[in-house]
């Protein structure tokens, strides 16, 4: 009995709970309720009566409206009628104006059919003389009270506070919702910091591992240290990174990562060779850790404006024959998705595997792509006229040897301190002896002013090594002050300086991406007559003669016509019978006298050097960049100056690709011409086509294009082994041929950037461990 007491008593606790909880201001607030507010200024007979008003919703809450006065009802002697007070007693209670009788708010909403009251719920209860009067002779509690200690009531109460209470927190469903997404968004959060290190470390051609990577060690690599300098700072990144079980920073996911960012950056290279409709090729190969590697770069143009891009390494230790190399680069541009857009041109170096006519990479191209013009690497040629040069003058390859010498006496690392510390005292810029080699193109005009520059620098550091005379390389170094303070060695250094200088203007020009056919054969005549017109000036050679004069008499180096040497033999006299008689006529005998004609030293060394080494580099030039050679260039000069017959072999073979008519273009070049004029340059052409977004002028916008996308060097391929050189280091040798190539086109187009968002959608998109969507 008790305990049956104590359940009551229970009940009734929750009940006053319930009934004494406040009203949120959202559902049960009386000023919130737009009828309420007229309600309390007009009697009953002004209130409007509507079904939809007349009783509360989930929205608006028990509707208790407070009127002047209720309709009354006569029970008995007394008229009763609904009062008020009985709303700040029980907050559940509601008032039906249409039908004078209250009703329970929870249990008409939260109530199920079977177990609700239908007094309270449908039909309404009026009965006012025992709503509160009456009391019940069993429990001595009025109606209200007897209906708020119902079970169902209470059931429906507890629904009531809980739907209200998931107003203010959320339900249940919308709170799993919330911590899903939140862990969601965290989780992108964490990928999103591990992609920015992945293309940070790309970047910069950084390492990604260490070589042990366990708790213990004291270098991770740079990836999880970069994981670890992130969780100090990042209280998010750190609770998945160092306290979850997987923190998704295995080798498998930075490969995964590494290609998602590489192809994310190839596929935006691709997109603008699509959206152009055209590219050519160049490929070059060089040695890395006992393997061979092929550079694929591309040129193209994206707004008219000229790219060269780098596409990915190729790895062809496995054979180097024009069969494998041409299968190769197949293959490569099948990966790429370029294998369907026309080739209009492609570029090697002078090598027979590669532009051989017969059977050579250029040749079997031609099979599948026939528009692909080929074109010799000028940067190359350049190169080659240079080396030619000094195969033919035995005088520079020994001017080349002395150079050579004195950037290997002075690697040492104590000759290479004394060297800067004497540099220091001179007060002389600190530069550098710049060492020779026959593939990098700009090192021999570096040198030769690098030694003009140190010149004193040099007397003085080996004079100060002879005197010491601490080691056996005092021999070599009384060599090389012989050597560089010879006459000779001083005047081909200024001349050849002289001339590699205008060279390496050409040379600047041919290794820019910007570079076209065009201004680089505008280019090259231009380095020929300058070259030929310093020949041809003796006030150009005076001005460079007094230079090597005032440089030799600040060092105390004689210029000097070398002795001829004359071949000891017996001299033929006269006959002595001859003496006293006056010859008519020659006879076989000779004299000591010098020649009768006197040469001076300047006139000797103009021959001698100067004319010698110009005459062989302007031939050499003439040679190597002959008329032939460069028809293709001459053509796409002539129509980028809007010249139509001389653009004549460009146009007919391109023509047929791409659609072209030959009178259309002539009267697009003239109408060109006549709104630019004769001289108009590069720039002021793509204006124009800009401006007319192609759409009138377009033939001549095509053909624009193709003189543009022509490719000038295998510049950029060259570029492309520094940055092979930087990755796989001796410690990288074991790297993967796709990571090796994702890495390099990482760091090398780091122009294009990478959205993490989208690497993060792509990387979504393969079923992970971890919660991404």
């Amino acid at each position: 009995m008790f305990s049956i007491f104590n359940k009551k008593k229970n009940s009734n606790d929750l009940l006053n709970v319930l009934e004494h909880s406040p009203k949120p201001s959202s559902a049960i607030n009386t000023e919130s309720i737009i009828a309420d507010k007229n309600y309390e200024e007009n009697d009953l007979n002004d209130v409007p009566i509507d079904d939809e008003l007349d009783l509360g919703n989930l929205s608006s809450g028990p509707r208790q409206p407070i009127l002047k006065e209720y309709p009354k009802t006569k029970f008995g002697s007394q008229n009763r009628g609904f009062t008020p007070s009985h709303f700040s007693e029980f907050n559940w209670l509601e008032y039906s104006i249409k039908k004078d009788s209250v009703f329970c708010f929870p249990c008409r909403i939260f109530g199920t059919a079977r177990q609700t009251e239908e007094t309270f719920t449908i039909i309404g209860f009026n009965n006012w003389k025992k709503l509160c009067g009456s009391r019940d002779s069993k429990t001595k509690k009025s109606k209200l009270s007897l209906h708020a200690s119902t079970i169902n009531h209470i059931n429906c109460m507890s629904r009531w506070l809980e739907y209200k209470n998931s107003l203010k927190q959320g339900s249940i469903i919308s709170k799993l919702s919330t911590a899903n997404k939140e862990h969601i968004d965290k989780n992108r959060q964490y990928i999103k910091c591990l992609i920015d290190i992945v293309i940070f470390l790309g970047r910069q051609g950084l390492p990604f591992r260490g070589h042990r990577e366990n708790d213990d060690a004291l270098n991770k690599g740079n990836f999880k240290e970069l994981c670890m300098l992130f969780s100090k700072h990042h209280i998010e990144f750190e609770k998945k990174y160092i306290f979850n079980s997987t923190n998704h920073t295995s080798w498998a996911i930075q490969n995964d990562l590494i290609n998602i960012c590489a192809s994310y950056v190839r596929d935006n290279i691709v997109s603008e060779v699509k959206k152009c409709g055209m590219f050519s090729i160049s490929c070059d190969e060089a040695r890395s850790h006992k393997e061979e590697q092929m550079s694929i770069c591309i040129r193209y143009t994206n707004n008219l404006e000229v790219k060269e891009r780098f596409l990915g390494f190729v790895d062809v230790s496995y054979s180097q024959n024009a069969d494998a190399l041409y299968s190769s680069i197949i293959d490569f541009l099948h990966f790429c998705n370029l294998s369907d857009i026309p080739i209009v041109g492609q570029s090697f170096d002078g090598a027979n595997v590669m532009s051989g006519q017969k059977g050579g990479v250029q040749t079997k191209l031609k099979q599948i792509y026939p528009y692909a013009i080929y074109i010799h690497c000028m940067a190359h040629k350049l190169n080659l006229v240079i080396v030619d040069t000094c195969k033919y003058l035995k005088d520079l390859r020994k001017l080349f040897n002395g150079l050579e010498a004195i950037y290997v006496h002075f690697s040492y690392p104590s000759k290479n301190k004394k060297f800067n510390e004497i540099q220091n005292q001179l007060g002389l810029k600190k530069t550098s002896l710049v060492q020779l080699s026959e593939t990098r193109w700009a090192c021999r005009f570096k040198s030769c002013s690098s030694v003009i520059q140190n010149y004193g620098v040099l007397i003085q550091s080996l004079k100060e090594e002879i005197d010491a005379q601490k080691n056996k390389d005092v021999a070599e170094a009384i060599g090389i002050i012989s050597t560089i303070k010879s006459d000779e060695f001083v005047i081909y250094l200024f001349i050849l300086k002289e001339v590699l200088q205008i060279i390496h203007i050409l040379s600047n020009h041919l290794q820019s991406k910007s570079a076209t056919l065009g201004n680089s054969k505008s280019l090259i005549t231009g380095v020929i007559t300058t070259l030929q017109e310093h020949r041809d000036s003796e006030q150009h050679y005076t001005t460079l003669w007094n230079e090597m004069l005032e440089f030799s008499t600040k060092y105390e180096i004689s210029l000097e016509i070398p002795l001829k040497s004359v071949p000891k033999k017996r001299l033929r006299k006269e006959p002595s019978q001859l003496k006293d008689f006056v010859c008519l006529s020659t006879t076989s005998a000779s004299d000591d006298h010098t020649a009768d004609i006197v040469e001076t030293k300047k006139n000797y060394w103009q021959k001698k050097a100067y004319y010698c080494i110009l005459d062989t580099m302007i031939n050499v030039l003439k040679t190597r960049f002959s008329e032939e050679s460069l028809q293709v260039a001459s053509s796409v000069d002539n129509l980028l100056k809007l010249n139509f017959e001389g653009s004549s072999f460009l146009i007919d073979h391109y023509k047929d690709l791409f659609g072209i008519c030959n009178q259309s273009l002539m009267s697009e070049m003239s109408v060109l011409r006549n709104i630019l004029g004769e001289n108009s340059s590069l720039e002021e052409i793509k204006q124009h086509l800009t401006l007319y977004d192609g759409k009138v002028f377009p033939n001549f916008c095509k053909m624009f294009q193709v003189a543009v996308t022509l490719p000038v060097s295998t510049a950029t391929c060259e570029r492309s082994f520094s940055t092979m050189r930087r990755i796989k280091t001796w410690l990288r040798t074991c790297m993967n041929q796709d990571r090796f190539s994702n890495l390099s086109i990482m760091n090398i187009e780091k122009d294009i950037p990478i959205n993490n968002e989208d690497i993060l959608n792509i990387f979504e998109k393969t079923e992970r461990r971890i919660q991404l969507h």
